[in-house]
């Protein structure tokens, strides 16, 4: 069976070395720099790779660089091992991906939020502008001042089709509104930098924003720590966030890495071809937002339209990547 649940209330471990299961596919799974209890991609790789392994038997192993320099090693080591297929849980890799594929035919790749593409390459790609104008209508809903705040890691196409879709759902509801956006760095140390994060997140909270949407990765849990202390609302991203502050995540922008890496794996156990383009929408639930108990029923009601009138072609949503 096809596992979708949503990382909540999961804290995993390292698990470097470990193995679970049989012996009849060995997938690698890489992290991004933040590493496992992100609450965030890296989380939700690995929930794809347990849930495979409860399913089907295979093997596993976590690498968790702590820098980029660590990562050609680690993904030259598991070909050399012999692993069937490497998942890069973050597109940071790319880069390496495409030098080492071609040099390694037998095994397949996975890449996530990505657009690589190669012959025995995978590439998720999450159409992150509709999920995030779900999220930007959602907080124009519970603002009171009329100002919204987006943190980003870095200032890159990829991040801007958040920034772009939450702006113009915000919009949808109040033409008024304001987004002050900000971002935490230029390098991918970035993404792990929670200090900078709830910072940048208390100044433009000073500056009037009272709902902060996050895009940073395991930074954005500085994010979120700004909003709780301050008492305002934080948009938590990439899976449910509520657990990491519950009276102050009013809801998360979903994209569903775990399903995306779990069906790469059963392919791979079916023995079918594992490369190409997965795109995750709205209508394959493969992006979405978190209808939580802070909402009213009205306000999940209108939320729900929204929705389908995205998946309807009624709305239209810019997404920069094809500007």
């Amino acid at each position: 069976m096809i596992v979708g649940m949503i990382l909540t209330g999961c804290k995993p471990k390292s698990e470097e070395g470990s193995t679970q299961g049989g012996s009849q596919l060995k997938v690698g799974l890489i992290t991004g720099l933040t590493g496992l209890g992100d609450k965030s991609m890296n989380d939700q790789a690995l929930l794809g790779c347990q849930n495979a392994a409860a399913d089907f038997g295979i093997e596993y192993k976590v690498l968790e660089p702590k820098d980029t320099t660590q990562v050609m090693d680690y993904m030259q080591n598991l070909i050399d091992q012999k692993y069937d297929m490497i998942v890069a849980a973050v597109p940071d890799y790319d880069t390496i991906i495409e030098e080492l594929a071609p040099s390694a035919p037998e095994v397949s790749f996975v890449t996530i939020d990505s657009f690589l593409q190669g012959e025995n390459i995978m590439c998720v790609e999450y159409l992150t502008h509709l999920g995030s104008y779900l999220a930007g209508a959602a907080a124009a809903m519970k603002s009171e001042t009329g100002i919204l705040g987006c943190v980003g890691g870095q200032d890159l196409p990829t991040i801007s089709r958040f920034i772009v879709g939450f702006e113009e759902g915000a919009k949808s509801i109040n033409p008024d509104i304001q987004v002050i956006t900000k971002y935490i760095g230029t390098t991918w140390e970035a993404w792990s930098d929670t200090t900078t994060a709830k910072s940048i997140t208390l100044d433009m909270v000073n500056n009037g924003a009272d709902v902060v949407y996050q895009i940073a990765g395991g930074a954005g849990l500085g994010v979120i720590d700004g909003c709780k202390e301050a008492g305002v609302w934080a948009i938590g991203v990439n899976v449910d966030q509520e657990e990491v502050a519950p009276d102050t995540v009013l809801t998360s922008m979903l994209t569903r890495g775990e399903v995306a890496v779990y069906e790469a794996i059963q392919k791979a156990v079916k023995g079918e071809d594992v490369s190409g383009h997965f795109v995750a929408d709205l209508s394959n639930e493969g992006v979405g937002i978190v209808y939580s108990r802070h909402f009213t029923e009205e306000e999940i009601t209108q939320l729900k339209e929204i929705r389908e009138k995205i998946i309807s072609g009624e709305i239209t949503v810019t997404d920069v990547l094809e500007s």
